[in-house]
């Protein structure tokens, strides 16, 4: 490997450092309340989020309560309306809108799933191809602990209330 080769090497990892230990200074070490207004409510540094407390305005409720989707929108709805002095006909509007685009989420959410599954199939496909009969079986097992893996993750997210689908 000639001189020219290593530096770009290390340049490449200098600067992908930098930009990694930029962002963990940026996450821990700026105050919150410096927050931009262009930030997301979503956004754990938000001033939605300060204000509600640590649990996301959950505090209150016990351990074994968990907060609905339904009451999670409508928490969300009346902080747009406390924040916007929305009047009664565009609290309506807001609530007939939130509840349209949470269902185009679930629904883009349900269709990449079944994308990627396609993908997942067809790339096995062609790993398969590639491999020889003892590699094969070595990869589907492989494949298949990972697979079981993640699902017991998935399902540990959802007991904790983390995971995507608790409604």
């Amino acid at each position: 490997m000639n001189i020219r080769t290593k530096a770009s090497i290390w340049m490449v990892l200098l600067t992908v450092s930098g930009f990694i230990l930029g962002g963990i200074v940026t996450y821990y070490f700026i105050p919150s309340g410096f927050s931009s207004p262009g930030r997301p409510p979503w956004s754990p540094r938000s001033e939605i989020r300060q204000a509600e407390g640590p649990a996301g305005g959950n505090a209150a409720k016990g351990a074994d309560e968990k907060e609905t989707e339904t009451e999670k929108r409508n928490r969300f709805l009346n902080m747009w309306k406390e924040k916007l002095d929305l009047s009664q006909e565009q609290e309506e509007q807001f609530h007939l809108i939130f509840d349209a685009g949470h269902q185009k989420f679930i629904d883009a959410s349900e269709a990449s799933r079944e994308r990627f599954a396609q993908i997942r199939i067809e790339t096995d496909k062609e790993i398969n191809k590639v491999l020889n009969p003892e590699q094969a079986a070595k990869y589907r097992e492989i494949v298949e602990a990972h697979r079981i893996r993640r699902e017991k993750e998935a399902g540990n997210q959802m007991k904790s209330g983390k995971g995507q689908g608790n409604k």
